[in-house]
């Protein structure tokens, strides 16, 4: 590629990074949900499954239910504590790592040691079956 010859508008992403991510076929997104990355790089509403990574947090719903891979994309929030379920939770468990469970649901207990869905720390405790959890670390972890 040849060097600028004159002004271009710079592109990058803003505070509060949102980006569209390319859907994995026949699945189903809901606005909110967790998703995580398959091991083809499209995303999915998230599981537990050692075979994924977290991706980020749906800002709108997608039905690819019927289509391939990639053709749907879905908003996603790359950042930010974002509103979740879990269980047992205390005052105390604020900045602990929390892994995936289901597609709104996070638990402070890592599945195994090849588990891969890594989903960030604990902000705030709402009460003990509901926190807000900064995501962020998680999506820039990337994958194991």
């Amino acid at each position: 590629m040849a060097a600028l010859t004159q002004a271009k508008v710079p592109q990058y992403y803003e505070d509060g990074t949102e980006k569209d991510a390319p859907v994995s076929s026949g699945v189903t997104i809901y606005e909110g949900a967790l998703v995580n990355y398959d091991d083809a790089g499209y995303v999915k509403a998230a599981t537990a499954d050692d075979a994924e990574w977290f991706a980020g947090v749906a800002l709108e719903s997608v039905d690819n239910s019927a289509g391939a891979d990639g053709a749907k994309t879905c908003r996603i929030r790359l950042d930010k504590p974002h509103r979740v379920v879990s269980s047992g939770l205390t005052q105390a468990d604020v900045n602990t790592k929390v892994w995936i469970a289901d597609d709104q649901t996070v638990t402070g207990t890592q599945p195994n040691a090849s588990v891969l869905c890594y989903c960030g720390n604990i902000h705030e405790v709402v009460s003990a079956t509901d926190c807000f959890v900064d995501i962020g670390p998680a999506v820039k972890a990337g994958r194991a």
